[in-house]
């Protein structure tokens, strides 16, 4: 069971260049990726970290929907692939 993983992390702006965001894909992967985008401001913060998540799914190659959610850093998305989703009471702990 593999899940694809991407976090993504506001940076602020500095002296020298704008607000931008930050995505790189963790977990089971022999692939290191990063990707970054500036922020938009026409766009919520929420979609900010979606529009980054998904420019990296894109570039990876994968296929399907981005389920995510906030962390203390920034955010979190995973592309289950279709081996690795269970319905709520399908799985046990025995």
């Amino acid at each position: 069971m593999s899940l694809l993983t991407i976090e993504t992390q506001y940076m602020p702006a500095t002296d020298l260049n704008g607000a931008y965001l930050q995505a790189k894909v963790c977990g089971h992967t022999d692939k290191i990726n990063k990707s970054t985008n500036p922020y938009s401001y026409a766009h919520s913060h929420e979609e900010n970290h979606l529009i980054v998540a998904d420019k990296l799914a894109q570039f990876m190659g994968w296929d399907g929907k981005l389920f995510g959610g906030s962390t203390n850093k920034g955010y979190v998305f995973v592309v289950p692939d279709k081996q690795s989703t269970f319905e709520i009471g399908e799985w046990h702990n025995d």
